[in-house]
């Protein structure tokens, strides 16, 4: 079991979780090198399953029933930095549990369905789960650079982006991922595909770039701005947004022009989600604003527990997270946002749904 980080022995802890059905899980964080150890006193419990998440040597013991697996979505160990799963998020924030703590951050989350999803966040990090988040599997980046963005068109082909200019791209599901040119040194922060021959990307500087030919050639577009461009929301090949700062950029003609929206919801911006027609939403330091009319104009509608990431699987659902865990959803475009819980104070800077009920965040302390 190959040692991908460096350990000691303050990494040893033990959380263990009574779920129903009369069993129990236990998370063993330690060195690899101690596997053996804790392994053998652990072996007279009758473990039905042993999962290892082998880049930071985490070890999961489940005894007792095998059909404890699954409570609402998933049944995820309580970590420190986070990938967390709601099972019922449409409710007011549903339970969320936290199932991976790293050594270095994570930046954002995206799933292409209830079971594939990807994790992305510093020193090159990238994590693979098949399994609906119950397991996360290390992949190779090739970079030690801090990745800010991922987006998965398909459960085999996406890019993720980051410092220094850094775009990668995958056709088989993370397996193997290839740098491509960006052609510019500023931190990206944000990726969008339309589909698998373009996208847009988003970073430092006001720098925008967009491929059309799946990033064998990455151009920049004028974006009017030197702001820090954090997010991108991509409704097809001629429409699409840019935020960040104080500023939200779009452009309907594939981005030969980009422009500034007439109004802002005010504050230092951080993310937004847009549909196809005229919906919008922005999230940042004065909460959450909408806008019907493509941004001519926009309304506060939701406070400032959601100020870091928001996520819409339609034009009625939505959910939003910022600072020491805070969480709120909606069901009626964003008229409305229902305050729930995550049950931590980590700040949450990255959110994906997969469907109604199931979704992740991810963050830092």
């Amino acid at each position: 079991i190959p040692d991908h980080r460096p350990w000691t022995t303050s990494t040893i802890r033990l959380v263990t979780h009574p779920p129903p059905g009369g069993a129990t899980i236990s998370s063993y964080w330690l060195p690899s090198r101690a596997l053996l150890d804790i392994m053998r006193p652990c072996a007279t419990s009758g473990p039905l399953a042993l999962t290892l998440a082998s880049a930071w040597g985490e070890v999961v013991m489940r005894t007792g029933k095998s059909a404890i697996t699954r409570i609402g979505a998933t049944f995820l160990i309580l970590q420190f930095l986070l990938v967390s799963s709601a099972p019922d998020a449409s409710a007011s924030g549903g339970a969320w549990e936290t199932v991976v703590q790293p050594s270095y951050p994570f930046e954002a989350v995206d799933f292409v369905d209830a079971s594939n999803g990807w994790v992305v966040g510093g020193g090159g990090t990238v994590l693979r789960t098949s399994k609906g988040g119950i397991t996360w599997v290390a992949q190779t980046s090739g970079t030690d650079a801090h990745i800010y963005g991922i987006d998965m068109v398909t459960i085999n082909s996406g890019w993720a982006v980051g410092a220094d200019g850094v775009i990668l791209h995958t056709s088989d599901g993370g397996s193997t991922w290839t740098e491509q040119s960006s052609g510019v040194t500023d931190d990206l922060f944000d990726v969008a595909a339309v589909d698998g021959t373009s996208a847009w990307s988003v970073g430092r500087g006001g720098t925008i770039l967009f491929t059309s030919d799946g990033g064998a050639t990455w151009n920049t577009q004028p974006s009017g701005s030197t702001v820090k461009l954090e997010a991108v929301s991509a409704a097809d090949s001629s429409h699409a947004w840019a935020v960040g700062r104080f500023d939200v950029l779009r452009t309907t003609d594939g981005g030969a022009t980009w422009a500034p929206s007439p109004a802002t919801p005010g504050g230092v911006l951080r993310d937004g989600s847009f549909d196809s027609s005229s919906l919008g939403w922005v999230v940042g330091t004065s909460g959450i604003a909408r806008t019907l009319d493509v941004g001519d104009t926009w309304d506060v509608v939701g406070s400032s527990a959601g100020d870091r990431a928001i996520y819409f699987a339609d034009t009625t659902n939505g959910w939003a997270v910022g600072r020491n865990g805070g969480f709120v959803s909606t069901t009626d475009g964003g008229v409305t946002w229902n305050t729930g819980s995550t049950g931590s104070s980590v700040n949450l800077i990255g959110i994906a749904f997969a469907d109604l009920n199931k979704g992740w965040a991810v963050g830092e302390d």
